[in-house]
């Protein structure tokens, strides 16, 4: 039987502290199965029909900040841009942010997680 090893109790003011945390935990405690993995080998026929490549990239736009999108001038204007170029999805960094309101803590200091209004806001956007 294989035991682990207790998890410490995180203590963090972000989620991407928390997700950190969490990415480390996990890789030290697969650390020992990681070992009796056996080695995959991986074969590459170079002369095989290819497929088509689909350039995602191509049909983004590029944002700021995801708290912006709760602005409802922000959302005006992305209709706008969408309405002359057609992009079909919107890239934006700090989606986890404090800022968004997704995880904060209570007085005992458990995590509290809410997902009931920016990313709807941030959704709403067609």
């Amino acid at each position: 039987m294989i035991t682990r090893p207790r998890l410490p109790i995180l203590r963090t003011n972000n989620v991407f502290s928390f997700l950190v945390g969490l990415a480390i935990l996990s890789i030290g405690l697969r650390g020992a199965d990681c070992q009796s993995t056996p080695r995959e080998r991986v074969e590459i026929d170079a002369n095989s029909q290819a497929t088509p490549f689909p350039h995602f990239w191509e049909q983004m736009f590029g944002s700021g900040r995801a708290i912006l999108s709760l602005r409802e001038s922000y959302r005006n204007d992305l209709r706008a841009v969408k309405g002359v170029t057609d992009f079909r999805y919107v890239r934006f960094h700090a989606i986890l942010h404090d800022e968004v309101g997704l995880y904060s803590e209570d007085s005992y200091g458990n995590p509290v997680y809410n997902f009931s209004y920016g990313f709807c806001k941030m959704a709403c956007v067609r």
